[in-house]
């Protein structure tokens, strides 16, 4: 028992980081070998025995070997007080040595069932029996901390697409219409539980959300890599979809200064030198095929004109232009006449076109003193000679009178009624 208790104590002292002193251990074995008055019929005073033992010997020695070891006590006293212990509220300890020679700062978690029995103050609790004191035996446990590196985690440093499991073992491509042209609305359905990106030729990325129907623009020719981006924030293409260049529509006017053509309606006339199999112009009123056309624009203003082109591919090219019109087409209709005159063409009045488009017409001449009609036709050879029909005299000369025009089956754009004045003339001016 007595050689177990001694190597007990030292084993502890040694635990410490303390010498073991012989002339402190005999004076104690001398003590604890004396004979005693009285027998122990309880363990407890072998315990208080053993405890007042321990506390002489550390007594001892630090008694006997202050002397001898004050330089390396002054050592240890100035590391203790450059070694801070600051305890955290999650139980984590952090220990920082400002000297040179120490090792970087470490941290360390308690775990939770040692948290009551190693207070923070470093003092040293004894196992106790709740149920059964009398039973337990006399033991000095004296276990050092583990100190472990502890790796601040970076925030930043988030997983691509929040995918945190990295699966894109299962990737459900998109349908993709087979023929697509630049210039396309392409519909994209991600039936993903992740988002997909799609690689543009020109190195632009679009990306779609997980299990959503959204659209890109296919602005460049050339091949879409469809994928995702992994977790190290690299592209991986799984599937790609080609949009076909598309014709570049251009066209231009031909003589921009003529107005009318050979029927006596406006007339703005295009041309296109762009390769294609079909050619489409369209305007605010009309729809037009052809390399070249003649488009009428029967108001004045700024009128809109726009080129189709389809290429072999089935590619489709557009391009739009302003055009310019300077006055209202009312029919080529003259201001006056000569009844007077041996020619024909000026001694009777008709709207010029009215001769030469082979329309359906009514005209009329309303005198506007009381309004009632002078003069009426549907024959563009049989213009008005000056007479008023219901008295069969000439009209007085030098008066404006009113002449109505309705057109049964007018143009596209074109309004159906025209109107204005003319004056009979007894001379040219």
């Amino acid at each position: 028992m007595k050689d177990s208790f001694e190597n007990s104590i030292k084993e502890s002292l040694k635990d410490l980081e303390y010498d073991y002193n012989p002339k402190a251990w005999e004076q104690l074995s001398a003590k604890l070998d004396a004979p005693t008055t009285a027998p122990t019929k309880s363990p407890y005073k072998w315990y208080i025995a053993a405890a007042a033992a321990t506390a002489v010997t550390v007594c001892g020695f630090l008694y006997f070997s202050g002397e001898n070891n004050a330089a390396d006590q002054n050592q240890n006293n100035q590391l203790a007080e450059e070694t801070i212990i600051t305890p955290t509220t999650d139980q984590e300890a952090v220990i920082s040595n400002k000297h040179e020679d120490s090792q970087p700062t470490f941290t360390t978690q308690l775990d939770s069932e040692n948290q009551e029995t190693q207070p923070n103050s470093g003092e040293i609790a004894l196992p106790t029996n709740e149920l059964n004191p009398e039973a337990q035996e006399f033991n000095l446990v004296v276990e050092p901390l583990v100190y472990q590196p502890h790796i601040e985690k970076n925030d930043n440093e988030v997983t691509p697409n929040n995918n945190k499991d990295n699966s894109f073992d299962t990737f459900i491509s998109p349908e993709i219409e087979a023929s697509i042209c630049v210039g396309q609305l392409v519909s994209i359905t991600n039936n993903n539980d992740f988002p997909i990106a799609v690689v543009f030729p020109n190195g632009q990325i679009w990306n779609g959300k997980e299990n959503s129907v959204t659209s890109l623009k296919t602005n460049y020719p050339g091949t879409y890599e469809i994928g995702y981006i992994d977790s190290k924030g690299a592209f991986v293409s799984r599937d790609s979809f080609v949009a076909q260049a598309a014709p570049v529509a251009e066209f231009q006017l031909i003589e921009p200064d003529k107005k009318y053509d050979e029927l006596g309606l406006p007339s703005t006339q295009v041309s296109t030198n762009v390769i294609g199999i079909d050619y489409v112009w369209t305007t605010e009123n009309q729809r037009v095929s052809g390399k070249e056309a003649s488009l009428m624009f029967f108001n004045k203003g700024t009128h809109d004109i726009k080129l189709t082109v389809t290429g072999d591919n089935g590619c489709k090219g557009s391009v739009s232009k302003k055009v310019s019109i300077e006055e209202d087409y009312n029919l080529l209709a003259t201001t006056s006449f000569v009844p007077t005159d041996l020619d024909p063409v000026n001694n009777t009045f008709i709207p010029r076109s009215l001769t030469t488009r082979d329309d359906n017409f009514s005209m009329i001449i309303i005198d506007p003193n009381d309004g009632h009609v002078i003069y009426e036709t549907t024959d563009a050879a049989a213009g008005w000679n000056g007479y008023d029909q219901q008295t069969g005299k000439m009209v007085p000369y030098q008066k404006a009178y009113i002449w109505k025009v309705t057109i049964a089956n007018p143009k596209p754009g074109e309004k159906p009624v025209y109107g204005g004045t003319v004056v009979p003339l007894e001379r040219r001016r």
